[in-house]
């Protein structure tokens, strides 16, 4: 009985990924979905699901604000009403050209009953002012102020019910951060990776 996945998808592999999730969906708790495809990931029914972390790559860097934050919108709003945490991995650079979406992001994040925390993970350097994160090193300000919006502008809502947090993870790959430094279940025994031919190890 599955109750932790981490699932990082290379391209071409997006199906698999998909039917990994169904099949293993009655049991799951806690969920980390990443892969290269382009489209959407739309979330099975799953009763036990708790934690949802989610990376989900723009085709270019700085594409994030028409892409990553679409398909993002797109798997939260069909997550389950048991969810309690989600975490969101920015990797790049956000360009937010459409505020519309951020807004609907943040008002389905908002209205989920159960979701007590929102966990932003910065691990590129520069992405966040270093007041939020505690850290000292110099980011550029064009950079710090695109951070800075997805609290103080995007994610208004979620932001003023304190549900945002923002953890700094560096150092490690994707896959071993998924959940930041929350204890999520043994990962290291129950992790899935997807290989380049698509089988899980």
């Amino acid at each position: 009985m599955l109750e932790t996945l981490v699932a990082e998808s290379p391209q071409g592999t997006r199906e698999k990924l998909e039917r990994l999730i169904r099949a293993t969906a009655a049991t799951l708790q806690s969920l980390a979905a990443s892969f290269d495809d382009p489209g959407n990931l739309v979330l099975p029914e799953m009763p036990c699901l708790k934690d949802l972390s989610i990376y989900l790559r723009p085709p270019g860097r700085g594409n994030l604000g028409n892409t990553g934050v679409a398909s993002a919108l797109a798997t939260i709003s069909s997550a389950p009403a048991t969810l309690e945490h989600i975490f969101l991995h920015l990797m790049t650079s956000p360009q937010y050209k459409d505020r519309n979406q951020w807004q609907e992001l943040d008002a389905i994040m908002a209205g989920m009953p159960c979701l007590r925390r929102i966990t932003i993970i910065d691990y590129t350097p520069g992405f966040f002012a270093g007041g939020l994160i505690g850290n000292q090193v110099s980011r550029e300000p064009a950079e710090a102020e695109r951070g800075l919006a997805v609290l103080r502008g995007e994610l208004d809502v979620c932001r003023s019910k304190g549900l945002i947090e923002v953890k700094r993870v560096e150092g490690r790959s994707w896959s071993r951060i998924a959940f930041a430094d929350y204890d999520v279940g043994d990962l290291e025994h129950r992790r899935r990776t997807f290989r380049h031919d698509g089988e899980v190890v």
